[in-house]
């Protein structure tokens, strides 16, 4: 399959995961990560956490899947509403 020249990359921010996913325009998906920052519900989280993992985790992402990160065109985030 050739490598789509536009990606959406999608971020889902939870309490203890972050979930990502790279989609082509079409919507097909060109590769998923999960990455795990909290060992335990009832640990304190530190913001930095969460974006160690964002990091890493795209970078993995794209090293797997076989994609620049100049292929992105477009970044969505979302995320549970727990404060």
């Amino acid at each position: 399959m050739p490598t789509p020249t536009a990606l959406f990359l999608g971020i889902d921010v939870s309490r203890d995961t972050l979930g990502l996913a790279l989609l082509a325009g079409n919507g097909s998906v060109v590769g998923t990560l999960t990455r795990s920052y909290s060992s335990a519900p009832s640990d304190s989280v530190d913001p930095l956490d969460w974006w160690r993992a964002a990091r890493t985790g795209i970078k993995e992402l794209l090293r797997r899947s076989k994609v620049t990160a100049s292929a992105i065109r477009c970044i969505g985030v979302t995320g549970d509403s727990h404060g």
